[in-house]
C-alpha cells in the first residue's frame, strides 16, 4: 500500500515552467508554452476545437531570437482549461505533448531551449508525459 505522505516525483522527466511569451506553432497555429521536460512539453492556446491528434513538427520560438524548428511531436492531452475564456466565445485549451525521436543535435538545442526560457521553479505531479 502506497504512503499517503510519499510527494516523490512520479513523472520520469523534471518539468520546468517557461517564461511568458515562449511560443509554439505547429500548422500555422500558435500557442504559449506553460511547462516544457526533457520527455515532451505542454501549452495553452485558444480554439473551440482540438487541433489534429497525429503526431507533427512543431517550431518553438523563445527568447534571444531562439529558434527550434521541425521539432518531433505526438498528442497525449487536449483539454479545456476550467474557468477560463477569451471573450466568452473562444476557450482556452491545454495541449500535452511528448518528444519523438530527438537526434544528438536536437536534443543539445532541448537542454539550451530550457535553460534559456525556463524560471527556476519545477512542477511536479502525478501525470505523465
Amino acid at each position: 500500500m502506497a504512503n499517503k505522505n510519499d510527494t516523490s516525483e512520479r513523472r520520469q522527466y523534471t518539468r520546468f515552467i517557461t517564461k511568458g511569451g515562449v511560443v509554439i506553432s505547429m500548422n500555422s497555429r500558435f500557442g504559449e508554452l506553460i511547462d516544457i521536460s526533457f520527455g515532451g512539453l505542454s501549452f495553452r492556446y485558444l480554439g473551440n476545437d482540438e487541433w489534429p491528434a497525429e503526431a507533427a513538427e512543431g517550431m518553438l520560438f523563445g527568447d534571444d531570437d531562439f529558434c527550434w524548428p521541425k521539432v518531433p511531436l505526438k498528442t497525449v492531452s487536449d483539454t479545456v482549461i476550467e474557468n477560463e475564456a477569451y471573450e466568452g466565445s473562444r476557450s482556452v485549451r491545454r495541449r500535452s505533448m511528448v518528444f519523438g525521436d530527438l537526434s544528438a543535435k536536437q536534443m543539445h538545442q532541448l537542454v539550451d531551449f530550457i535553460q534559456t526560457n525556463t524560471v527556476d521553479i519545477v512542477l511536479t505531479d502525478n501525470k505523465e508525459s
